[in-house]
Parts: C-alpha cells; structure tokens; sequence
C-alpha cells in the first residue's frame, strides 16, 4: 500500500489497471485527498484516472530492479 503523495513521474504502479503495472506520466493533485494521473501502460496506450484516498490500498510500488548483475562469488 502507498500513499497519494508517494505516487511520482516515472513510478511504476500496480493496480491502477487489473494485473498490469503501468508508468506514471504526470500527475495533478486535486485538494488533500484526490489525485488525477495520468498513465502508460505496457502496451503503450495512454490513460487517466482519478484516485482517491480509499483507493490507496490497493495500489503498489513496482520496485525496479536489475535484470542481471555480476555479484556472484568468482
């Protein structure tokens, strides 16, 4: 679960779209409890959508990670 203020450009978000992760665009903060993104998902189609604080508890941060690394033991 994350808080409106932590959704950010370039973070990428699960549960904006039902079992897909999509990168935020821009965001627009409307008073205390509502932000309006706006989005692009994998398929690079554009969207937006009004969130509210009840909406919190469903949305995650995607952790970026690496693909690969070279930390094994040689």
């Amino acid at each position: 679960m994350i808080k409106l203020e932590d959704i950010k450009k370039d973070s990428l978000i699960n549960g904006i779209v039902p079992g897909r992760s999509v990168k935020i665009v821009s965001t627009e903060k409307i008073g205390g409890d509502t932000l309006t993104i706006y989005y692009r998902d994998g398929d690079g189609k554009l969207g937006e959508r009004m969130l509210f604080r009840s909406d919190e508890n469903q949305l995650d941060i995607v952790k970026a990670g690496r693909p690969w690394s070279f930390d094994a033991n040689p």
